[in-house]
């Protein structure tokens, strides 16, 4: 088997992945690309692409030929090695690619961690139609997209409860000292956009509330020297930390975190937020066109309402932001309405197990 994803939440869902499988059949030979976590789950390993991420035209353009030279090697990889099924995780834009080459080599595709087609990629439908033997989904709004579809399909969960297994939820929402967390995005293009207006922000916080305290969440992909390049120009202390676990986040009263994975993390974790997200303003006017979803926040979406603010764009407004987390701050109540809330967003996204689930399937699907 062959297990390809390119995302840093992905690399570690696809370790976990890799732990089941092998609890299952000793035996079972998996080749891996991805990142660290991966890495060192047991897969002979192959290619590295968590930790490329880049930032400026330069940049980008050489991961572009290193894409396609990753492609390229993985297409003489299963030419040579005939792997029984490639299993794909997240990271569609190289992953659809990868796919189609596998159905021309008869390999079946399985897909964990999908396109969010739901958001803007419903003309992937058609493709992954073609390409996919089996979906297995970990939001539950997922399930019914597919199977309209005509795509076989599994909601096994999500797999971030398989890391955060604990029944506690949440820690205070009130004290002299609040902590307050900042979590931009995991790449640097994404953390670029984000820091900055966080970090504007959290400097209006502080002059209305002096003894808050903030924390930057840093991917381990991130180094701290990039990191510098914004919080050297700042006045403000940040303590900048990387999570091992979920341990040192539970320590916030709540958060800035851009859109994403981090933001069910944080639904998860009982830590109330507000969600920010900007990007250039090619991909904004042409995500405006595409993208049906009434909200950007994956905890709102499974609620299916609004219950963490978002800032989108434009209409982010620093000053606004920070009032309102000042009122929090001083009402701690309105956070708890919050937090009452996402206990039902966590409660959809099923029962721990995700891994277990989906490493059972697979093995049915390609066991002799």
């Amino acid at each position: 088997m062959l297990i390809v994803t390119g995302d840093y939440s992905g690399d570690i869902y696809a370790s976990l992945l890799v732990k089941r499988l092998r609890e299952i059949s000793e035996n079972l030979r998996i080749y891996g690309v991805g990142g660290q976590e991966l890495s060192s789950s047991g897969v002979t390993f192959l290619e590295n692409l968590v930790d490329h991420a880049v930032v400026g035209i330069s940049e980008s353009f050489r991961k572009i030929l290193k894409l396609r030279d990753v492609l390229k090697r993985m297409k003489i990889f299963m030419e040579k090695e005939k792997p029984d099924a490639l299993l794909l995780i997240d990271y569609p834009g190289f992953n659809l690619r990868l796919a189609e080459e596998a159905k021309k080599r008869e390999i079946d595709v399985f897909y964990y961690v999908g396109p969010q087609i739901w958001a803007w990629g419903y003309s992937r439908i058609k493709k992954l139609a073609r390409l996919i033997k089996r979906m297995l989904v970990i939001l539950p709004f997922e399930e019914k997209i597919y199977k309209e579809a005509g795509i076989p399909v599994t909601f096994v969960g999500h797999p971030i409860l398989d890391i955060l297994r604990e029944k506690s939820y949440g820690g205070p929402l009130k004290g002299e000292n609040p902590v307050i967390g900042l979590l931009p995005g995991s790449r640097p293009h994404e953390i670029s956009r984000h820091l900055p207006v966080m970090l504007k922000v959290a400097e209006g916080i502080q002059k209305e509330v002096p003894s808050s305290t903030f924390m930057l969440l840093a991917a381990p992909t991130i180094e701290d020297r990039y990191l510098n390049t914004f919080l050297e120009k700042q006045t403000l202390s940040v303590e900048v930390f990387r999570e091992n676990g979920y341990q040192t986040r539970k320590k916030m009263m709540l958060s800035l975190v851009a859109s994403g994975t981090a933001t069910l993390e944080n639904a998860c974790l009982g830590i109330p937020m507000v969600i920010i997200y900007k990007t250039s303003l090619l991909t904004y006017c042409i995500g405006k066109l595409l993208v049906t979803v009434p909200a950007i926040g994956l905890p709102n979406l499974i609620a299916g309402e609004k219950i963490i603010p978002e800032f989108i764009q434009g209409h982010i407004k620093t000053g606004e932001i920070s009032r309102m987390i000042v009122s929090w701050l001083k009402n701690p109540e309105r956070m708890n309405v919050i937090r009452e809330k996402l206990k039902s967003v966590r409660e959809q996204l099923g029962a721990p197990g995700a891994s277990v689930r989906a490493a059972g399937i697979i093995w049915e699907e390609i066991s002799p």
